[in-house]
């Protein structure tokens, strides 16, 4: 059965700040944000492509697999994913789901990513996760490892986005 859970953060500045700090393409905020603050050994942006109706990225992650022995020995130490995703600018939401460079047929992870203005110059990211792991015996374990994982990630990416 999947595993779906929402996490929020305050951050500060607008909707379009934020949007615009999403979708950045600069090389040095890329490495600040996820090789020195959230620890990835590589982010590689493979495509963006912007129409007038929505935004779609492709890119290459390997985060810090600091996971569990049995998890990083199913998924192997040097996992990577495929992130593929849209922005659909009417209604302002992230749509994505994440490929693992092993067992890809086995695990599902989708997320949506919206923003709410809460006040003057703050807003709430929503971030909406879907996992699911086809593992007999070990699903559940790498389901509540990929969440952890996700969470803290979240935390870290609002601490640095907050910063700035």
């Amino acid at each position: 059965m999947a595993t779906k859970f929402t996490t929020t953060h305050e951050i500060s500045g607008d909707q379009s700040t934020f949007w615009n700090r999403f979708f950045n393409k600069d090389k040095d905020f890329i490495t600040q944000l996820y090789i020195d603050h959230l620890g990835y050994s590589q982010y590689t942006l493979l495509e963006q492509n912007e129409s007038e109706t929505e935004i779609f990225r492709r890119v290459v992650i390997a985060p810090k697999l600091d996971l569990p022995g049995p998890v990083i020995k199913m998924l192997g130490s040097d996992l990577k994913f495929i992130e593929e995703g849209k922005f659909v600018k009417e209604t302002q939401v992230w749509y994505s789901k994440k490929i693992p460079s092993t067992l890809a047929n086995q695990i599902l992870w989708e997320e949506t990513i919206r923003i709410e203005s809460i006040g003057d110059n703050t807003i709430q990211r929503i971030i909406e996760a879907t996992l699911e792991a086809k593992i007999f015996g070990a699903g559940q374990l790498l389901e509540a490892s990929f969440e952890q994982k996700i969470r803290q990630e979240a935390d870290k990416s609002a601490e640095f986005l907050n910063k700035l």
